[in-house]
Parts: structure tokens; C-alpha cells; sequence
């Protein structure tokens, strides 16, 4: 049995289930099989290089280093990947309930436990950037905080192998991340001040 990840606002492509199905059927030991990704209105964050062909991986350590690589080539995102259910349970990998980037606790407990991995070409998802979604609307505050609970979670699962990888990975996102919520509560403030002016 498999699993499918779809949000509330999203839509699969009519072919979509079928595909990840057929590559179930020739890899029957896939784990997880994860397609291309049509955003609306375009983001170029989707535009990664691992899903312009065909992959099917086999081994943990290549899993690790695709995910881990600079770039942050397969997607984060739980949705669009059928996910085997006996590989969730095995592994205990739940979603962590009450914050944001939830997604990012999941998938990286999926990558370092993953044995076998397909990536598909085809874009079997579009997802709509809608305004007054969760992640639109959290504010800094929240997103400070949100951050940080991913973190908590996942720097103690760091380890071998690429264990130096990870570490620059989630560092890199915490930078990152530092710096989005600061731009957005400088943008806040702004606002504010110019209704006083």
C-alpha cells in the first residue's frame, strides 16, 4: 500500500496516480516516488535539475547526497510523493502537528531512512500560490518560532553518513530563513511607520 500527498488547493494531473503507479509496478520495492512540480505563478525555486529525466535510486548514501547536495535538489515538500506506508511505520515518521514547515521535519526523516527512490519528469502536480494560505499568512513571529521547532527536531537525527552535509544544509536554511523573517518584519515595520509619516 502507498500513500498520496495532495493539499486542499492543489491539483494532480489526470495521469499522475498512474504513473507513480506504473513505477511502483517495475520498481516494486520503490519506497518513494516523487514527480515534477507546475507552480502557479511561476517560482523558479521549483526548477531543479533532478526532475528534467528519469532516476531511480537504490541506495541510501545517493539518496542523501541528491537531497543534501547545495541546491536542495528533490523536493521538501510532502506532497506530490506516493510514499510507501510500510516504510512510515517501520520508520515511526509522523508529521510534526502546530507548526509551519512541517513538511521539512518529515521529508528529512524520510531521506535518512529511504533505501529506494524514484524521480519522475513529468510535472503530476500544480500548485497554486494562494493568498491568505497558511503559508502566506503567518506572521514573523510565528515563522521565528516555527523555525526553530524544525530545528530542534532535526539537528539531534543528524548523523553518518554526510553528516558534515546536513549540518551546512540546515545551517544554510537557518540563515536563510533568519534572514526572510527579518526582511518580512522589516517590510511590517515600514508599513506601520508610514502611516504614521
Amino acid at each position: 500500500d502507498y500513500i498520496f500527498y495532495l493539499d486542499s488547493d492543489d491539483e494532480i494531473s489526470p495521469d499522475c496516480i498512474s504513473l507513480m503507479v506504473n513505477e511502483t509496478k517495475k520498481h516494486p520495492n520503490v519506497e518513494i516516488v516523487s514527480g515534477a512540480i507546475n507552480p502557479i505563478p511561476y517560482f523558479k525555486q521549483y526548477d531543479s535539475p533532478i526532475y528534467n529525466s528519469h532516476k531511480y535510486l537504490s541506495d541510501n548514501y545517493s539518496i542523501r547526497l541528491l537531497y543534501f547536495s547545495y541546491g536542495w535538489q528533490i523536493y521538501v515538500m510532502a506532497w506530490n510523493k506516493l510514499v510507501k506506508r510500510d516504510f512510515l511505520h517501520t520508520n515511526n515518521i509522523r508529521f510534526v502537528e502546530g507548526i509551519l514547515n512541517e513538511d521539512e521535519v518529515w521529508t528529512f526523516e524520510t531521506i535518512l531512512n529511504c533505501q529506494s527512490l524514484s524521480i519522475l519528469p513529468n510535472k503530476t502536480y500544480t500548485h497554486y500560490d494562494t493568498t491568505g494560505s497558511i503559508m502566506n499568512s503567518f506572521n514573523y513571529a510565528s515563522r521565528c518560532e516555527s523555525i526553530c521547532t524544525v530545528l530542534d527536531n532535526i539537528v539531534p537525527m543528524i548523523r553518518q553518513p554526510l553528516a558534515n552535509l546536513q549540518t551546512f544544509r540546515y545551517t544554510e536554511y537557518l540563515l536563510l530563513a533568519y534572514y526572510g523573517v527579518q526582511r518580512q518584519r522589516h517590510m511590517v515595520i515600514t508599513k506601520n511607520l508610514s502611516h504614521l509619516l
